[in-house]
């Protein structure tokens, strides 16, 4: 059951802090929308991530749970 959606925004990395707040699991997901004028994969893919990630370990969250569809294709047909 989920009880509580948390949406920021990875340009504004202020946004994902407090996000592990009183949260025992973390599912995870993130994407680019659109391209965006300025913003590198680096800034959106690792920055975000990571500060999703930090938050949670700042907040004692028991267990994160990235969520990826990066080449979802290929893995569809994986064994």
């Amino acid at each position: 059951m989920v009880e509580e959606i948390i949406i920021g925004d990875a340009a504004d990395l202020a946004s994902m802090i407090e996000t592990g707040a009183g949260m025992d699991n973390v599912f995870f997901y993130m994407r680019l929308n659109k391209p965006q004028h300025g913003l590198t994969g680096e800034q959106v893919g690792h920055f975000g991530n990571k500060a999703v990630l930090d938050d949670a370990l700042a907040h004692g969250v028991r267990k994160f749970f990235y969520i990826s569809v990066f080449n979802s294709g290929k893995m569809m047909r994986s064994k």
